[in-house]
């Protein structure tokens, strides 16, 4: 590999693990109810999280596919910092609720923008085969940033919020620095920027795009009923395993910690398993669904080592699955695809909640996620369906030489 390919990939991993490193995760919400807010706002805060991320989601995309995707993502991290910066001068309801609003603005300009960017560079290097292994490894990277914050973050919360609010406003500037300085747009986007004649032309576009393609329209549909399963039911795990019979809550913890790490480890080793595309892809969601498909009455040990299977099963998915996407895309709308892709999936997730907590509620969480299970494999099998009888054949990764 040229000297100048490992640097873009350090760089990214950098990127990446400093996306993740945000000393606020453990204690956000506890500081906020020790404010004064009672679970009922909390829990609308979240709700203006995600209604702000899904109003913010395709438009973002737009941008990403007009712009240079490296000022996007340091503008992204620019917003990021300032949404911390209003939680800590103004921690009430208001406060927190900006401040959300603004996290979920940043969050949408990293979705699509970065893995576009990421694909475009590769492929400006020759290197788009690498994309499943660079792009695995950055999330790998990201997720590690997660895991020390929440063990960093709660020890430097002991002496005060200062410490915690400061690093995190630090590191996200810190990162949109790394972005303006150390990333540069690769010139095929450049052309593509150019050629835009105004924003609506641009979403038009990006819906042509995602329309036209029964791939894509696949594509997408899996993030929005498969991928969708694992990242729903993170919300989840805690109250799962406080209904699990001789857990303790520094057990609890621990095993959550386990379960991140199987992510990791399923990112990994994704580009091992990366040939087949889309049909690689349905058959490890077909897999995560069938591991989950444990009686209710079965052993704690056994419930562990399923979750642990499906979120590396998850992890590999993942990666698989947003190569897949990117391969896919041959238009110059291709953040606002991938925006698309993920509103779709945030869009699908709202009625995933409440069916999924109206079951829980009467059966239990671990009943619930055995018919969680059940919904799995039945559509996995359905899209497998859907794509041999629509494009019979597709899903190979392609060789460089392809490219």
């Amino acid at each position: 590999m040229k000297r100048t390919a490992r640097w873009f990939d350090r760089i990214w991993y950098a990127q990446n693990f400093l996306r993740g490193f945000i000393l606020l995760y453990p204690v956000a919400a506890i500081w906020m109810l020790a404010d004064g807010l009672s679970p009922a706002e909390l829990s609308l805060l979240f709700i203006v999280w995600s209604g702000s991320a899904m109003a913010f989601e395709v438009p973002s995309g737009v941008i990403a596919d007009r712009f240079p995707r490296p000022r996007i993502l340091a503008v992204a991290f620019l917003i990021k910092a300032s949404g911390f910066s209003v939680w800590w001068a103004f921690p009430e309801f208001a406060g927190y609720a900006a401040g959300f609003a603004l996290w979920a603005l940043a969050g949408a300009l990293l979705s699509g923008a970065s893995e576009s960017f990421l694909f475009e560079s590769l492929q400006a290097q020759g290197r788009t085969a690498a994309f499943e292994t660079v792009y695995g490894r950055g999330d790998a990277s990201e997720l590690t940033g997660i895991l020390i914050a929440l063990g960093l973050g709660g020890y430097l919360a002991e002496n005060g919020r200062d410490p915690v609010y400061f690093l995190s406003i630090i590191v996200p500037l810190v990162t949109a620095l790394l972005c303006l300085t150390l990333l540069h747009e690769p010139r095929a986007a450049k052309a593509a920027i150019q050629d835009h004649s105004s924003f609506v032309d641009g979403l038009r576009q990006g819906i042509r795009d995602a329309l036209t393609s029964r791939l894509i329209l696949l594509i997408i549909a899996t993030f929005a009923i498969l991928h969708l399963v694992p990242e729903a039911l993170d919300e989840y795990f805690a109250p799962l395993l406080n209904e699990l019979p001789d857990l303790s809550l520094s057990t609890i913890g621990l095993l959550l910690a386990a379960f991140t790490t199987a992510i990791i480890a399923g990112s990994l080793v994704a580009d091992r398993f990366a040939a087949g595309g889309l049909k690689r892809v349905l058959a490890i969601y077909g897999m995560a669904g069938c591991v989950l498909l444990f009686p209710a009455s079965a052993p704690t040990w056994l419930a562990i080592i399923c979750i642990l299977t499906m979120n590396f099963l998850h992890g590999m998915g993942t990666v698989i699955l947003q190569g897949a996407l990117q391969r896919s895309i041959t238009g110059e709308a291709r953040s606002t695809v991938t925006s698309l892709a993920s509103f779709t999936q945030s869009l699908v997730s709202l009625p995933f909640y409440g069916l999924f907590g109206w079951y829980a509620t009467g059966n239990g969480f671990v009943s619930a996620l055995t018919m969680t299970g059940v919904f799995t494999v039945i559509a996995a099998l359905l899209l497998w369906t859907l794509l041999l009888l629509a494009l019979p054949g597709t899903g190979e990764r392609p060789q460089e030489s392809d490219v």
